[in-house]
């Protein structure tokens, strides 16, 4: 039986030794789509796919990930006070993914969200 090999699923795993898996794609927003910060801003609630718990958006920042335009989210959790955030996200039909094409990651949006302070 062969080995078990660990591949990266997001850049800070590659950094500390994984590799990335043969093949595997980058996810990357479409031209003539809208992006992370198209489809969502500051007072979004959003969850994962990995638990329901709600989300707040605070920030939206964007940054290159091996040479790959990606967003991060700051965001707080709306039933407990502290704060999370979520990095390497692209947008892909509407959706909210992962830059690595092997991590199955999801941001779920419940509203689009914008501050008002009036």
């Amino acid at each position: 039986m062969g080995a078990w090999k660990q591949y990266a699923h997001n850049s800070c795993q590659h950094e500390l030794g994984y590799p990335i898996p043969p093949g595997m794609i980058f996810r990357q927003t479409p031209e003539d789509q809208a992006d992370v910060a198209g489809l969502i801003g500051p007072g979004a609630i959003i969850s994962t796919s990995y638990s329901d718990r709600l989300h707040r958006v605070i920030s939206i920042g964007e940054y290159e990930v091996m040479g790959h335009k990606t967003y991060s989210l700051g965001a707080m959790y709306l039933d407990f006070d502290t704060d999370s955030c979520f990095s390497e996200l692209v947008a892909v039909d509407g959706r909210i993914l992962k830059l690595f094409g092997n991590n199955d990651d999801e941001i779920i949006i419940h509203t689009g969200g914008q501050l008002s302070f009036f």
